[in-house]
């Protein structure tokens, strides 16, 4: 077994090519861990968190998809899932941050999004809208060309790789600071930057969890989240 020292990459276990990526990253000669991520699909480790890369895996459809809203039920519009996924990358606090695009989703085969109004304006629109979140675009032909470029991504970090995310850090190591933001940082919404201001703002976890609702560091969408998962 490795230590949390020796690790190159966390894989996020709801990645539905995980299975894959580990497998070549191993026969690349790295070590990849498997975990449930608090946001983007991969982190890559470096010599120190500012080293650290985080990426977000989109196939064609599936970023078509993560961009377009909806509309619900009581006629309230609800922005794309992708703009969420921006803003939680961001909230980690690692600089480096990439959404990488498997495919071509100006592909006449998509034709779906097409009739719904996918046009190559709004879609170079929602690249600029990645752009204008400090993040950068990779394109790629397909999940074995991204691996490729991930295991690039790899061989130019230096060692030793240290895992930087409390997230992926065992808790019997922790201080007592630390391991309250590792519980904090396991609700949706809650990131690094997000988990120190709860705790600048409250003293204790409980009376955060206790006083939620009055709470300046999270928003209305997170405070729901985690009422959900209190109750």
């Amino acid at each position: 077994m490795h230590k949390l020292e020796d690790i190159d990459i966390s894989i996020d276990s709801r990645e539905p090519k995980a299975t894959k990526f580990i497998t070549k990253i191993i026969d690349a000669g790295y070590h990849p861990k498997l975990e449930l991520l608090p946001t983007s699909d991969f982190i890559i480790y470096g010599t120190s968190e500012k080293d650290v890369i985080i990426i977000e895996r989109k196939d064609d459809s599936d970023f078509l998809s993560s961009v377009e809203g909806k509309r619900n039920e009581d006629g309230s519009w609800e922005i794309g899932r992708i703009w969420d996924q921006l803003k939680r990358m961001k909230e980690s606090g690692v600089e480096n941050r990439w959404v990488v695009i498997e495919g071509n989703p100006f592909s006449s085969r998509l034709s779906a999004y097409r009739k719904k109004g996918f046009t190559r304006e709004r879609i170079w629109g929602a690249m600029e809208g990645i752009a204008a979140w400090n993040t950068h675009i990779m394109r790629t032909v397909d999940d074995e060309d991204t691996i490729n470029w991930i295991i690039h991504l790899i061989k130019k970090q230096k060692s030793p790789k240290k895992p930087f995310t409390l997230r992926t850090s065992a808790p019997h190591e922790m201080t007592l600071k630390e391991k309250k933001l590792y519980i904090l940082q396991g609700f949706p919404g809650v990131g690094a930057k997000t988990s120190n201001n709860i705790l600048k703002e409250y003293d204790t976890l409980m009376s955060f969890f206790n006083n939620i609702s009055k709470s300046k560091s999270v928003g209305d969408k997170t405070k729901k989240e985690i009422g959900k998962i209190l109750n």
